[in-house]
């Protein structure tokens, strides 16, 4: 759990800063790697889906 926090925290802080938003493909990758060593790799794909919408929807509070 610790692990998916900081995973958050690193990208609430990098997205701000990034120019593109990631193409589906690329997100595929990100979330895989980002959730490989995770017990339960479903339920951090949807929290990393989850989060990266609501990043995506809510750009302005960002920029």
């Amino acid at each position: 759990m610790k692990k998916i926090i900081g995973i958050l925290c690193m990208l609430l802080t990098s997205y701000s800063y990034a120019s593109a938003v990631l193409q589906p493909s690329e997100l595929k990758v990100f979330v895989e790697s980002a959730c490989s060593e995770q017990t339960n790799k479903e339920a951090c794909a949807k929290s990393l889906y989850k989060f990266m919408g609501y990043a995506q929807a809510n750009d302005d509070y960002f920029m």
